[in-house]
């Protein structure tokens, strides 16, 4: 037996309750050590006396100081993408699902959750000062879909089988933000076609130095905090985890390098989420143009002919999260709405179903979703001619082909967005403008406004003056250094420092330190180095680094 373990400390191993002889392959800095176990039957029990280590990258100890409480500690995990070996021994690989139970034994005061369903716990015999906690997921997942979260939490009732916990101070706000969490159970069950198989779908809305936007952990999604907006506005990042329930939990990539099956389809299917739930089609086409952006970016800061751009990248031997950007979801999620414009929406739609049908509880590759597409539309062998699969999978840059949408409200915010760029005179195009209507805007248009500016910027090299950012600041009158719609405030801080306009410095450092999601953190410290030099950059890195998720701050070292 075979296990992958991280800087885990084995103290014994036992086989059939008989200890055994181990040994353990020589540590790798990326991949950690082997630990390999003498077994003579593949029906036996393997039992594993270890304990984690401060290097233990899937673990995150908070001390209570940075909690909301700021009364007890915190912990929680992370295991996407190869992290699990460093809380537990295990096969850890996506193409190895299997089931689990675990109990947990914490002091009194603290509340458990876990990638499984808890049946209950109990006070332990010792004057009451710990309690245990038991779980049990008994459909099959792979080992980056582990959790446990750990500390100071209450919980609000969402519906029947969904419910938001998050520390106390913190929960009822979370509660508001994630109200809409049944509707987008029910938009995906009809999309799908498929029931929600399990059970529980929960979440828990972590202190702020959790590194993600969400990660879809089985039975309970890990959310971030940067979403409570106040307004709603940002919930759909629910409605890409709740997705993650076919599309990556259920139909699971059989390696990293086929990543973007997981991530490519769950935006799809977001989409249609969201779409659905706002009964607004032209909201499909919103949420891809704003994706664009993202993908752009992430294609510029690798190189348009670095292999980690294609879809199905050469990365045997590499840290999947070195590979980590927007490719495997927009390239991804543009290759399966291209397929759809060949086969037809509503044949596409079926297939999906089809799709999801014939391959879960499995693990899927690239090759084996060309096979299956090609035999389910193997009727229409004219429609399957006109599909260069090798390009879309394997070329670097920007997609194949670009798709097209409905971009009439697109068109003009990016009409806007080249006056605002162009024009030097700002009382020209500020006349132009009626304020009342950019006042109305929902976040999503200002997002998109801001993307905009900033493709043009890039494209362009130009700067905007400090004239044009006071004046779009004044539009928005949503004071775009504060407003608690991060996504908002990032693009702000970005296109300021982008502008050399570096008022908004002090507010930018504060943002560093308030939250570790990556998507935010790691492109403000490249603009950072770029705008006040590597040395300053990095000294402001190391102010922010004990706040930082392992994982974050390993990631962020190496972008400065």
């Amino acid at each position: 037996l075979v296990l992958d373990t991280h800087h885990l400390l084995v103290e014994n191993v036992s086989v059939d309750g008989r200890p055994v002889d181990f040994s353990l392959a020589e540590q790798h800095p990326t991949f950690g050590s082997a630990l390999i176990v003498p077994i003579l039957s593949l029906s036996t029990t393997v039992r594993v006396t270890y304990a984690t280590s401060a290097a233990s990258s899937g673990l995150q100890w908070l001390s209570p100081l940075l909690t909301a409480g700021k009364e007890h500690p915190f912990l929680f995990t992370q295991c996407q993408a190869i992290h699990a070996r460093s809380v537990v021994p295990c096969p850890d690989s996506p193409a190895a699902k299997f089931t689990y139970s675990a109990t947990v034994t914490v002091p009194q005061w603290c509340t458990v959750l876990m990638s499984a369903i808890a049946h209950g716990h109990v006070k332990n015999n010792d004057h009451e000062r710990t309690k245990k906690w038991s779980f049990r997921q008994d459909v099959p997942v792979p080992s980056y879909l582990l959790a446990i979260a750990a500390g100071e939490m209450e919980s609000v009732e969402l519906s029947a089988r969904s419910r938001v916990w998050a520390e106390p101070r913190v929960v009822t706000r979370a509660a508001h933000e994630f109200a809409q969490t049944e509707a987008f159970l029910k938009a995906a069950e009809e999309i799908t076609g498929q029931e929600y198989v399990w059970k529980r779908y929960d979440l828990v809305c972590l202190p702020p130095s959790f590194p993600y936007g969400g990660m879809e952990n089985p039975c309970l999604t890990f959310v971030t905090p940067t979403l409570l907006a106040g307004d709603r506005s940002l919930a759909d990042v629910v409605a890409h985890e709740i997705a993650h329930s076919w599309t990556g939990n259920l139909v699971t990539n059989a390696t990293w390098r086929d990543f973007w099956l997981n991530e490519g389809w769950t935006v799809w299917l977001e989409r249609k989420i969201v779409a659905k739930i706002h009964n607004d089609p032209k909201t499909y086409d919103l949420k891809a143009a704003l994706g664009m952006r993202g993908l752009v970016e992430s294609i510029e800061a690798f190189g348009p002919s670095h292999p980690y751009t294609a879809l199905v990248p050469e990365s045997d031997g590499v840290d999947p999260d070195d590979v980590f950007s927007r490719v495997p979801y927009e390239k991804g999620f543009n290759f399966l709405h291209y397929l759809s414009t060949v086969v037809g929406t509503e044949q596409f739609d079926l297939f999906a179903q089809a799709y999801i049908q014939k391959f879960k509880f499995q693990t899927v590759t690239s090759d084996d979703f060309r096979t299956f597409f090609q035999k389910h539309f193997a009727a229409q062998p004219e429609l399957l001619s006109q599909i260069d699969w090798d390009g879309w999978l394997y070329s670097t840059g920007m997609p194949l082909i670009i798709n097209k949408f409905d971009t009439t409200l697109i068109s003009q915010v990016r009409t806007l967005g080249d006056k605002m760029m162009t024009t030097t005179d700002v009382k020209k195009w500020t006349k132009a403008v009626d304020p009342r209507m950019l006042r109305k805007w929902p976040a999503p248009l200002w997002i998109l406004l801001l993307d905009t500016l900033l493709l043009l910027q890039t494209g362009s090299h130009a700067q905007l003056s400090v004239g044009h950012l006071d004046a779009i600041d004044a539009f928005a009158h949503r004071h775009l250094s504060t407003t608690h719609n991060s996504e908002l405030r990032f693009r702000w801080f970005t296109l300021s420092l982008r502008s050399c306009d570096l008022r908004v410095l002090d507010r930018t450092i504060d943002f560093l330190k308030e939250q570790g999601r990556m998507k935010f953190v790691r492109p403000l410290f490249r603009d950072l180095c770029a705008a006040l030099g590597v040395a300053r950059g990095a000294a402001i890195f190391e102010e922010c680094k004990s706040r930082y998720h392992p994982i974050a701050a390993k990631m962020i070292q190496r972008d400065i």
